[in-house]
């Protein structure tokens, strides 16, 4: 069967793993007539509703949204639809690609107004505005829906360490750098005295010692020509 509406792959999918319209109504907190509109393609589904119906119809969000039956990953089990965080996420992606509402306006041709409205919570798009953003901002569904943040550089990791260091850690960080500063120098000062004591030392053992009596030695000449002491 060719299927080309979200209607038609709901209730294929329902039957296909064996639930009454009641039986996912019930999942849902809906009526059965709710279901049976959304079926019927009489009402459109509402984008917080397709990570629940993606998890109740047991397949990844990226699938319902292509209208295939397949489960890759389980994002749809593990994660909620924020509508606070979708909103304030919106935001964030416009900004890091440094655009204002106006040139987003031009590229996914959408109005301000809507833009605008989807990034201060005032409205969720559809599914069909929700696709078109996340093509334009280059990430997968699951990403944009759950608002699943890439990581952070390394470098930016280590930076926001740094400046998280709290007062009590700084202090005991300078007092461990002083004393290790003092220990430093008295080790110098001592070792300097050593070397001054014992380059001392060696000058004296150098010194000659003048025998004793040597200076008391008196020679004198007679005119007989012997030498007297």
């Amino acid at each position: 069967m060719n299927i080309t509406t979200y209607g038609t792959y709901i209730k294929e999918r329902r039957k296909e793993i064996n639930l009454t319209q009641l039986d996912l109504a019930n999942r849902l907190h809906l009526t059965s007539q709710s279901i049976s509109f959304y079926e019927n393609d009489k009402v459109s589904i509402p984008l917080n509703l397709i990570g629940d119906f993606a998890s109740i119809l047991q397949v990844d969000l990226t699938s319902f949204l292509n209208l295939k039956f397949e489960k890759n990953n389980d994002f749809a089990e593990l994660n909620k639809f924020n509508a606070t965080k979708f909103a304030e996420y919106l935001s964030y992606l416009r900004k890091e690609k440094k655009i204002t509402l106006n040139t987003l306006s031009k590229y996914v041709d959408l109005s301000v107004k809507k833009l605008s409205y989807f990034e201060t919570e005032k409205s969720i798009p559809s599914i069909e505005e929700f696709i078109t953003l996340a093509t334009f901002y280059n990430i997968s569904y699951e990403e944009l829906y759950f608002c699943i943040e890439k990581p952070q550089k390394e470098e930016t990791q280590v930076i926001e360490v740094k400046e998280n260091v709290s007062p009590s850690n700084k202090k005991t960080l300078i007092i461990i750098t002083a004393t290790l500063t003092i220990l430093f120098l008295l080790a110098t000062a001592l070792g300097i005295g050593l070397a001054t004591y014992y380059i001392n030392k060696e000058d004296e053992d150098d010194t000659e010692t003048i025998p004793p009596g040597i200076g008391d030695i008196e020679i004198t000449t007679r005119n007989d020509d012997y030498l007297t002491f």
